[in-house]
């Protein structure tokens, strides 16, 4: 390959969401092609080189004010002209900004995450194409969620939102690449725009040392209150209402009433669970965006009436260990969760591939799965084994959280049931699911699509 330079830009880098996991993921993959790479994002992020305050789009509040008034009709500002004014503004600071950083790295080749797809941030689009187009650095736009598959986006408050949506989501340039994550997206793109896109599937380094328990993170959970032998379910996304987390406290609500009953039981990790000394818990390793805190009430409010035993860690959690400011204590990474479960639940409605599988594939933990239409489409056929959540999705207007038939959650519970309690067949589900991942979604299959890229982005 030859020597590039890659400047990679995001709203944010270095935390917990699935954009950030892949990005650095793909940091690991052109360093190791031989690429030099910077990162550009906002002030909250970790890790990059470059910094520009309002890239930030949630937890910047002037940005993320303008992006709740884009869509659904304007609260807050008087009326279009104000609104507009607000985002030139934005832009006014964005593009010097952005500039600033191209002109400084220099790079061979641009790469952008989502800002030219989602809808978020409604400024950003149109001042850094402004950039793009003045430079034309080859440049590649990698697609995980376009704004045409979240409700929010579809009722646009002004005209001007319409136009930056259709004319810069994403735009069409010669100097341009584009690639989706999923071929359900790859397709609605050619049919919406006209635009030919690559797959770049999430990717996982599958030769990586295996995560485990250590000295440093053996205490992570027990010392929350988690004894060695209880059963420990892993919920580890953000808490994003797409991701149906009530349907993870429903199953482990079935769950631990089941182990309830009878003696000790002897599970397939090692443990040994006493129905009178040992209890099932709920772990949540991530946090809740700013417009997921209602949510997030209703998940402990319903947690709360089900009675099952809910530990959030997120507190603690980081992409990677860190020592806490001002603080007694550790800090931890994602990873240094997942070998203290048993069980991971992956239950959301939609996601556009499934970090969250991956991982669990690679701890080698079973995966209880609400078989959203990406994973029927691009992953499912590959032959993976899960205890599913079927397809089907109702919603309680008591609980304003939805469900899954009962029949179908029972039958997935006793799926669990025996699962964790077969050791021969446990290990069977989980060497099967990781030599499949290595051999579809590992680094090395992922570096050959971004040679591919980079090269298409050169034309």
């Amino acid at each position: 390959m030859t020597r590039h330079r890659i400047l990679y830009t995001h709203y944010r880098v270095g935390k917990l969401d699935g954009v950030s996991i892949q990005a650095a993921a793909w940091r690991q993959i052109w360093e190791q092609l031989g690429a030099e790479v910077a990162f550009c994002a906002g002030p909250m992020s970790e890790g990059a080189e470059y910094q520009i305050e309002n890239l930030e789009q949630q937890l910047y509040p002037p940005v993320f004010l303008v992006d709740e008034e884009a869509f659904g009709g304007f609260k807050t500002f008087k009326d279009e002209a104000e609104f507009c004014q607000a985002v030139r503004e934005q832009q006014d600071e964005l593009r010097p900004a952005f500039e600033a950083v191209v002109k400084d790295f220099q790079p061979s080749h641009l790469v952008f995450g989502n800002i030219f797809s989602v809808g978020e941030h409604i400024a950003a689009p149109e001042a850094l194409m402004s950039v793009l187009d003045s430079v034309q650095t080859p440049s590649v736009g990698v697609h995980h969620d376009f704004y045409w598959e979240g409700p929010r986006y579809h009722q646009p408050s002004a005209p001007y939102v319409k136009w930056i949506l259709e004319e810069y989501c994403p735009p069409r340039r010669t100097y341009m690449a584009h690639a989706c994550i999923n071929s359900l997206a790859r397709g609605e793109l050619r049919a919406r725009k006209g635009i030919q896109a690559g797959l770049m599937y999430d990717t996982l380094d599958f030769d990586q040392p295996p995560w485990q328990i250590d000295d440093y993170n053996h205490d992570l959970l027990q010392a929350r209150g988690v004894e060695k032998n209880d059963l420990v379910v892993l919920q580890a996304t953000r808490i994003v209402r797409r991701k149906n987390i009530e349907l993870a406290i429903d199953l482990v609500s079935k769950l631990g009433a089941r182990m309830a009953r009878g003696g000790k039981k002897r599970l397939a990790t090692g443990k040994t669970f006493d129905p009178q000394h040992n209890r099932v818990w709920l772990v949540l390793a991530s946090y809740a965006e700013n417009r997921d805190r209602g949510y997030q009430d209703l998940l402990l409010t319903h947690a709360a009436t089900q009675g099952i035993n809910l530990l959030s860690v997120s507190d603690a959690i980081s992409a990677a260990r860190y020592t806490p400011t001002g603080e007694i204590g550790k800090g931890y990474s994602l990873w240094d969760v997942y070998p203290q479960a048993d069980l991971i639940t992956f239950p959301s409605e939609y996601e556009g591939f499934g970090n969250q599988f991956l991982e669990a594939v690679y701890a080698k933990r079973p995966a209880v799965v609400f078989e959203y239409p990406v994973f029927r489409s691009d992953i499912k056929p590959k032959g993976f084994q899960i205890v599913s959540l079927g397809d089907c999705l109702s919603f309680n207007q008591d609980t304003l959280l939805v469900e899954i038939p009962a029949p179908t959650m029972d039958r997935a519970v006793d799926e669990v049931l025996a699962l964790v309690q077969d050791r021969g067949r446990y290990q069977e589900m989980v060497e099967h699911n990781f030599q499949l991942a290595a051999r579809h979604f590992s680094y090395q299959q992922t570096a050959e699509r971004w040679r591919e890229l980079l090269e298409q982005a050169r034309r």
